[in-house]
């Protein structure tokens, strides 16, 4: 293994022990930063080094200390805990677990989803993993792994940052109905969810968080909401609780939650998932937007390895030139042309005309935001400007 590999792996707590080898010239071996890489993870550079060159057995502070045990036969999960701090999230937890199968019992697509991130990973084993706090933790929660040489049975942990813990205890002992609690609880839910969906070797943490990031977002909308009305995301009972203590530690309003906060707005951008149909075909859409949404707390070289090709359905109309100024195209319909349902059909129904009066004929929906359509148009008449155009409503 190379100095520079064991320096690596050393600094992730993936080294064997022997941290304290010497090179050939016999100084000690030491981690060097780097500026450049392939991902960046959320939180600042020096907090995550100063985090990475701890020890491993100081990382995690005891506070609460529980073990994540996998019934593949049942298909559920169970956490155990290792001390008596830990017990009251050791029971909430579990509770968790077991009611979001319940919450996602109407959506086939969601609840594959949910039991793939745990029982599909490999990671997670019947032998239990151990899920531990840690009080300097830059990210409120990562998957981190220590392997022998070989790499071969390695141990591997989940850390949830302390203060979380600590800031949603005293809901556990509050009232209110199993489906409450799990919204009241939703941001420490959502965090171990999403650690036990990534596996547990390092790898392109980015490109994996993509697909991971699109499978939570499918789970969260089945569980925090009932559908849509009127363009807008309706909550259930857990999303009510969620939305209500989301806002209330924010220090905003439930109303501004959607203009505001990131991951309310990532909801409502892909929120056509949640009618649960032709979710397969929309799932490389879903992926863009979450690719934008996690730019913001990743930084990458390139992205062009991660643009997926467009699907059939999101061709634009075939248009055939009848005169200079007389297009013949198909008509809009669900499936085709970027329209994903009835609203999008309608939609396109209502500013069709608008657009050709003023010289621009819609051949394609491109995408749609939380106030508005983006639509691929031929420019008819304007020749200081492109045939193709994208126009927004």
């Amino acid at each position: 293994m190379s100095d520079l590999l064991r320096h690596f792996l050393t600094a992730l707590g993936l080294d064997d022990g022997r941290q304290n080898r010497l090179d050939a010239s016999n100084k000690p071996a030491r981690l060097v930063p780097i500026n450049r890489s392939t991902t960046v993870f959320s939180g600042e550079a020096d907090d995550w080094l100063r985090y990475l060159q701890r020890p491993w057995e100081d990382r995690r502070d005891g506070e609460f200390d529980l073990e994540i045990l996998f019934h593949a036969g049942r298909r559920q999960i169970e956490f155990v805990a290792a001390n008596s701090r830990s017990v009251r999230w050791a029971d909430a937890l579990t509770r968790a677990f077991r009611e979001i199968p319940l919450r996602l019992g109407k959506s086939p697509a969601a609840s594959s989803v949910f039991h793939e991130m745990i029982f599909g990973n490999p990671a997670n084993t019947s032998r239990g993993l151990m899920l531990n706090s840690c009080a300097f933790l830059p990210a409120s929660s990562t998957r981190e792994v220590r392997a022998k040489g070989d790499l071969s049975h390695p141990e591997s942990r989940i850390l949830v940052r302390t203060q979380m813990l600590e800031d949603f205890e005293p809901i556990l002992d509050g009232p209110g109905k199993p489906v409450a609690r799990l919204g009241k609880i939703w941001e420490v839910v959502g965090q171990i969810l999403l650690q036990l969906g990534h596996a547990s070797y390092p790898r392109d943490r980015f490109t994996e968080r993509i697909k991971l990031t699109t499978d939570f977002a499918l789970v969260s909308l089945h569980v925090l909401y009932e559908g849509k009305k009127d363009g807008r995301l309706q909550p259930n009972e857990t999303g009510e609780a969620f939305e209500a203590g989301f806002a209330e530690r924010r220090g905003t309003s439930r109303r501004e939650l959607f203009s505001r906060e990131p991951f309310f707005r990532l909801l409502a951008d892909v929120s056509f998932l949640i009618r649960d149909r032709n979710v397969g075909t929309l799932w490389d859409t879903a992926a863009v937007i979450v690719r934008d949404y996690l730019d913001s707390r990743y930084l990458r070289l390139s992205i062009a390895g991660l643009m997926p090709s467009k699907p059939a359905w999101q061709e634009a109309m075939p248009v055939v030139w009848k005169s200079p100024g007389k297009i013949k195209t198909p008509r809009p319909e669900v499936g085709r042309y970027g329209i994903i349902d009835d609203e999008d059909e309608d939609a396109w129904r209502k500013v069709r005309s608008a657009f050709e009066e003023i010289g621009y004929l819609i051949v394609g929906q491109l995408g749609m935001g939380q106030f508005g359509r983006v639509y691929e148009a031929i420019n008819i008449s304007n020749g200081s400007i492109p045939e193709r155009v994208a126009v927004k409503v």
